[in-house]
């Protein structure tokens, strides 16, 4: 049996691997999934790709990308994985090379379209956290649309990684409902992959999340 995997420990008597793991939608749920092969049983290693000779130069962009991120709000400030950002405002890493590190605690993620966001492993449940808002709160898993410059790299399917993202806007409860009402197979595989009910859409545009104001405070 062939496998395809990423090399990442190898012991006494195994060599561990990790991969992604599709339902049968098609779907990313586990992109880690580890697996385990006795050395006793490999036959044949073959590499498919050196990660260490990718050319790092060559990512860098000729254009902008466009695409959305969901990001946690807390009292007017947008933070995740140690990264602050402002509307409009670079947030900029230095420069790696992601394949190394097999694109894990690497570069700032996003997605090219409103449902991959909502697909992606993580804690990037935009969908229920806008559904669910109490008036009042001071936190949510809020959508913007971005911009991604500098280096970016396609992780899987919708998902990219960039070393430079720029939070442009946020994406209005309405635009979501009315991209998803607008869009009826996508919506249908949201659902599936989300365990939505049918009378999930109703709560969600009945929410009484407010439209994001940046806090003024300067952000260290």
């Amino acid at each position: 049996m062939d496998i395809i995997a990423f090399p990442v420990e190898i012991t006494k008597h195994e060599l561990i691997l990790r991969r992604e793991q599709q339902e049968p939608d098609g779907f990313h749920s586990v992109v880690d999934k580890e697996i385990k092969i006795r050395l006793c049983d490999i036959k044949i290693i073959k590499v498919i790709h050196d990660c260490d000779d990718v050319d790092v130069g060559n990512l860098e962009l000729s254009k902008p990308m466009y695409g959305y991120k969901a990001i946690p709000e807390i009292n007017g400030r947008l933070k995740t994985k140690g990264c602050e950002y402002r509307l409009n405002i670079p947030c900029i890493v230095k420069v790696r090379n992601p394949y190394v590190t097999d694109f894990q605690d690497c570069y700032l993620h996003f997605c090219t379209t409103i449902e991959g966001v909502a697909l992606c492993p993580g804690r990037t449940e935009y969908l229920e956290s806008i559904k669910n808002y109490k008036r009042g709160s001071l936190s949510a898993i809020r959508l913007f649309q971005v911009k991604a410059e500098g280096h970016c790299v396609q992780y899987s399917g919708d998902w990219w990684v960039t070393n430079k993202l720029t939070v442009i806007k946020e994406v209005t409860k309405e635009d979501i409902y009315s991209y998803f009402m607008n869009n009826s197979f996508i919506k249908a595989k949201v659902m599936k992959h989300l365990k939505l009910n049918h009378d999930f859409w109703d709560g969600f545009l009945k929410s009484e999340i407010p439209p994001f104001i940046e806090s003024e405070t300067d952000m260290m």
